[in-house]
Parts: structure tokens; C-alpha cells; sequence
């Protein structure tokens, strides 16, 4: 078992509470909005899916879409786990976890667990513990976000992966290059859409 780590930064002109806001809190609205394969309401008219998963003792439930017209021209899976937790004033929050592959991405699936969400800080750690992009080499990939201020202004996202690799499995430099550019791309797209939309 071998443990690789990268760091990088990610400088941005938006200042860190709503960076936070949309990269971390937001996340499973915004992104099928700001990237390109944003789904149109039409695509929803003839769907077809499968429940995956219900825990009735934990207020769980998970479903995938398994066809769906347009839909499922553009991703190669669509699913959905939600959760019933209650609310600080006796009621109760859905929580709703979307996850869109799209079609011709060399991940298929991916089940990730999210260690901490720090608001204060701006900070959210979260670990990928199963999925297609391990493929028999790992254990387990672990990311650790903070988005701090920038001296000048805006933000700075401090980003740190930690592949945990299987037995004698190495992972090679293009792999961690292009882990970096999904992570940077994923940002930046973010901020584009937050100048562009100054009231999200």
C-alpha cells in the first residue's frame, strides 16, 4: 500500500463565503446548471428508473434513472440518494445527493462519503470509497478543500488529494495531472457562473 499526496491552489476573484456556498453547499443544484451537460425540465417527461436502496430506519432512500428519452443520450447514469435528517426547529431537511455520469467520461460510478463540512472555515473534506476510476488500484481517494481569502481580494481554493493505493499499485503522474484539471476545471466553471450570475 502506497499513500501519494498533491496539493495545488486555485485562485479566484469571488470572495470565500460564496465560493464555499456554491462549491460545496450548493453543489448537487448548481453543477448540472454551470456545466455544459446542464439538463433541460423537458428531459424529465419519460423517465423510467430503479430504486437502488430504502432504509426505513434511517430515512434513506436511493434511486437511478435507467432510461429517459433525450435524457440518456448525454449521460451514461443518472442517481439519486436522499435523506430525511431533522431540522433545528423540530421540523425536518430532505437532503438530496445527485450524481450525473456523463457519456464518455472514464469514470462510470463513484460512492463517496463526506468526512467534515466546516462553514465557519470554509472547509470540506470528502473520500471517494468505491467506484470504476479505481480499477483494482485503490483503496480509496480522500479530498481536502479550504477556500481561503486571497491578499488581493477574492479567494484562494487550497486543494490536497491523497491516493491510498492497493498492494503494489502505483499511480502514474498523467493520472494525478489530469485528477488535477477535472478538480481546477470544476472551479473554475463555478466562478464563471458566479460573476456571470451575481445574484446566485
Amino acid at each position: 500500500m502506497d499513500v501519494i499526496t498533491y496539493d495545488m491552489e486555485v485562485p479566484c476573484s469571488i470572495a470565500p463565503a460564496r465560493v464555499f456556498k456554491a462549491f460545496v453547499l450548493d453543489a448537487d443544484t448548481l453543477i448540472p446548471k454551470i456545466m455544459p451537460h446542464a439538463m433541460k425540465s423537458s428531459a424529465y417527461k419519460t423517465l423510467k428508473h430503479r430504486v437502488d436502496a430504502i432504509d426505513k430506519e434511517n430515512f434513506t432512500y436511493s434511486f437511478s434513472v435507467i432510461d429517459g428519452a433525450e435524457l440518456m443520450d448525454k449521460f451514461e447514469s443518472i442517481s439519486y440518494h436522499t435523506k430525511i435528517v431533522p431540522g433545528p426547529d423540530g421540523g425536518s431537511i430532505y437532503k438530496i445527493r445527485s450524481i450525473y455520469q456523463t457519456k464518455g467520461s472514464p469514470y462510470k460510478s463513484a460512492k463517496q462519503r463526506v468526512d467534515a463540512v466546516d462553514k465557519e472555515n470554509f472547509a470540506y473534506s470528502y473520500t471517494v470509497i468505491e467506484g470504476s476510476a479505481f480499477a483494482g488500484l485503490l483503496e480509496s481517494i480522500s479530498y481536502h478543500i479550504k477556500i481561503v481569502a486571497a491578499p488581493e481580494g477574492g479567494s484562494i481554493c487550497k486543494y490536497r488529494g491523497i491516493y491510498t493505493t492497493k498492494g503494489d499499485a502505483q499511480v502514474s503522474e498523467e493520472e494525478i495531472k489530469a485528477g488535477k484539471e477535472r478538480g481546477s476545471g470544476m472551479f473554475k466553471a463555478i466562478e464563471a457562473y458566479l460573476l456571470a450570475n451575481p445574484d446566485a
